[in-house]
């Protein structure tokens, strides 16, 4: 556990704790992958594309934001707004 003086400058430690659902959540990605390939494959594409609409929803509440604050007088009445609402 001790490292040499000469080597303690050159790595830092890290601490990986293995949590039991992180480890389950690994188990079922291998046995997924060796038993029904299409079904892990499936399943990185839905997580993708979970990424990507948390990307887009954060893109597009900056732009709502934006809208709002740069807003003047009664929003509801402000057609701009509410055309980008409901676009």
């Amino acid at each position: 556990d001790v490292l040499p003086p000469n080597s303690s400058c050159l790595v830092t430690r890290v601490n990986f704790s293995v949590t039991r659902a992180g480890l389950e959540g690994q188990l079922l990605g291998a046995t997924l992958k060796q038993e029904k390939p299409e079904l892990e494959k499936r399943k990185s594409e839905l997580l993708q594309k979970e990424e990507d609409f948390k990307v887009q929803l954060a893109g597009l509440e900056k732009t709502l934001l934006g809208q709002l604050a740069d807003a003047s007088g009664n929003i509801l009445e402000n057609e701009p707004l509410i055309q980008s609402l409901e676009a």
